[in-house]
């Protein structure tokens, strides 16, 4: 999304307005970090919250698959 296109400040005030709602930005710094982020208000958001994503690693085999199920099943009962 480009930021600078006179076209898209309606698009850009809401997703400002959405920041503001969700932080304690004022609306230049939310505007700040919404050009940081290319647009992506979620991305402000996570990161205002400290919110990382997860790196899943990837799943070798089925069968890989199907025992870590048995541990989560198992864990989360034990949990509980």
């Amino acid at each position: 999304m480009n930021l600078q296109d006179p076209t898209q400040d309606d698009k850009i005030n809401d997703l400002i307005q959405i920041i503001l709602r969700q932080t304690n930005f004022s609306e230049i710094e939310a505007r700040e970090k919404l050009t940081e982020n290319n647009g992506d208000h979620l991305k402000v958001i996570k990161n205002y919250f400290g919110i990382t994503e997860k790196k899943e690693l990837p799943i070798k085999s089925i069968n890989q698959e199907i025992y870590k199920q048995f541990r989560v099943k198992l864990q989360n009962n034990l949990n509980t």
